[in-house]
């Protein structure tokens, strides 16, 4: 029985000072693991070179890279186990499914409403202050007189 192809997103950010050749054995690499598991690349391209929000590996910068494959998902387990093991040239990476604007437009909203009379309920015993209280006996301080 054959898995069905899903359509992937990883992001991945890369050192600002890579080079060239190490940049095309990563994109290639991906490639490589995309085909490898009955897949092709949609989209593949830089998307931004960018100042960090906190320094990772001493890099204050990093450069963007977005692929959009469809493929089945031991790609994305490949794909994700050689940005682990290239941790010198890959800073982060996250791979989500891929939703098509036209599902998500159809996607049922699930809201959450209460019901009338909890509602009630819960603002009568909001306002509610117990009778069954009877008042502290507080200790006077040695310079108040005493009765």
């Amino acid at each position: 029985m054959a898995i069905e192809p899903s359509k992937y997103e990883t992001l991945y950010l890369v050192r600002p000072d890579i080079s060239p050749e190490d940049l095309l054995t990563i994109q290639n690499r991906v490639e490589q693991s995309v085909t490898a598991n009955s897949g092709k690349i949609i989209k593949s391209e830089k998307w931004a070179e960018r100042d960090l929000a906190y320094r990772i590996d001493n890099y204050t910068r990093g450069i963007y890279y977005i692929v959009v494959y469809e493929a089945e998902p031991k790609a994305v387990t490949d794909i994700e186990r050689y940005f682990n093991l290239s941790k010198n040239n890959v800073l982060r990476f996250m791979t989500v499914k891929y939703i098509e604007e036209e599902q998500k437009k159809t996607a049922p909203v699930v809201e959450k409403t209460i019901p009338p009379q909890a509602s009630e309920q819960a603002d009568q015993s909001a306002f509610q202050t117990p009778t069954s209280q009877e008042p502290k006996n507080e200790k006077k301080s040695e310079g108040e007189e005493q009765s």
